[in-house]
């Protein structure tokens, strides 16, 4: 039996190696020039260590990333650092710890039959005293959800954001992972080719050719394991318009990440816990805490990535040091004390088209559907196909592309 896996991020490396364990031929097709997909771990000029361009946490005591971990030998570091934010000229520790966040928690737990964030926050939290609330529940959704409030499912992200998990950071970087991963993958009956961009999808029960922008591949069945913008692109033959249309249900942001190095971290001083720091006009910081590191991590979500879309590298760069200098109340020479910095784009003009999915109402019933594939021929899988704990993390792309190898083996053997 012989199966074509279409990327070779997490997804797609973890199905070919389950794949390949149990007997099956798998061609890897990637567009890119490298394995990894939006895990980049990179290593820059003028930066003390390595830096990365995606993926960087495990969001809490997650099965399949630790067990990966464990295997590998590799190791991570909690990240314990404290969350503050600049308020009224001061820098304020915590963020959702007051009243009204209780009350919105609450309203959210409550909740019965799914709905958008917010129709909640207009049908229960309209008053004026909670106008910095509604105002914090959209930064909060765009800065770390990526999301749209007015599109954000309620049931979607209750969970994740009420009971919040200690976060890790892999010692040596994300790609160390899933290098592991692809060598452990790497046998006789398994085969990657890069440069690869998959334009059109000829299938029948049980057989299928997939042509690229080089050639065509033939096999038995084809998993695809894309970020939900791309399907669109791909010409199929029967039409599969229905199913592919699904992706639409899920939602998928923007982010534009920044590497900012600095003569030494100037911030532990004064603020020696801290994690992340929600500053204004979009940004969110975030240090290497508990290491001692002088790199800081600028982060912008969703409308705040595209609003600063026409910015060039460097004009990014002075305005992410322009506020924390606001940030900080220019009590340190921010600009003095800059070293180097790096831009890294996940939008819908760059190379991936943003940066990971977020729920909508409409999304578990469509995951549901897509999880079953097409006639044993044609399966998904990506982090955007998987709604359970660690959902749109590495996590999840873990999963959904061990679940799809699964039903993909089961499915080759009747």
């Amino acid at each position: 039996m012989k199966v074509i896996v279409v990327g070779a991020g997490a997804a797609g490396l973890m199905a070919a190696h389950d794949l390949v364990a149990n007997g099956a031929e798998v061609l890897l097709l990637e567009s890119l020039n490298r394995t990894g997909g939006r895990i980049h771990t990179q290593n820059l000029p003028g930066f003390t260590n390595h830096v990365e361009a995606g993926a960087e946490f495990i969001h809490g005591n997650l099965p399949l990333t630790l067990k990966l971990m464990k295997q590998s030998g590799l190791t991570y570091t909690p990240t314990s650092g404290k969350m503050y934010q600049s308020v009224n000229g001061k820098l304020q520790c915590g963020f959702g710890e007051n009243k009204s966040w209780e009350d919105f928690y609450e309203a959210m737990s409550d909740l019965k039959n799914d709905r958008t964030v917010s129709e909640l926050l207009d049908f229960q939290f309209k008053a004026k005293k909670y106008e910095k609330l509604r105002r914090e529940v959209s930064d909060r959704a765009q800065g770390l959800d990526l999301a749209d409030i007015s599109r954000l499912s309620v049931f979607g992200i209750r969970g994740e954001w009420a009971n919040e998990e200690t976060q890790f950071r892999p010692d040596s970087g994300y790609s160390e992972l899933l290098q592991w991963l692809y060598n452990q993958t790497v046998s006789p009956k398994f085969k990657l080719i890069l440069n690869q961009k998959v334009e059109r999808i000829d299938w029948a029960n049980d057989e299928v050719t997939v042509f690229t922008n080089t050639e065509s591949f033939h096999a038995d069945a084809v998993l695809l394991t894309l970020p939900p913008v791309f399907y669109k692109d791909i010409a199929f033959l029967p039409q599969i318009q229905d199913t592919i249309s699904l992706f639409e249900t899920i939602g998928f942001g923007e982010v534009t990440k920044l590497a900012l190095e600095f003569e030494w971290p100037f911030w532990e001083n004064d603020y020696p816990d801290l994690g992340f720091l929600f500053a204004a006009e979009g940004f969110t910081f975030w240090t290497q805490y508990p290491k001692r590191s002088p790199l800081l991590i600028g982060w912008l979500g969703n409308d705040y990535a595209g609003n600063y879309d026409k910015f060039s590298d460097e004009e990014l760069l002075k305005k992410a040091l322009l506020n924390l200098e606001k940030a900080f109340h220019s009590k340190f020479p921010v600009k003095e004390l800059y070293r180097t910095g790096t831009v890294f784009r996940h939008t819908k003009n760059s190379v991936s088209r943003g940066g990971y999915s977020w729920p909508t109402p409409q999304t578990r019933k469509s995951v549901k559907t897509l999880q079953k594939g097409i006639e044993n021929t044609i399966w998904f899988a990506g982090e955007a196909l998987y709604l359970e704990k660690g959902a749109a993390t590495v996590e999840a792309a873990l999963q959904s592309g061990k679940k799809a190898a699964s039903e993909i083996i089961k499915s080759l053997k009747k």
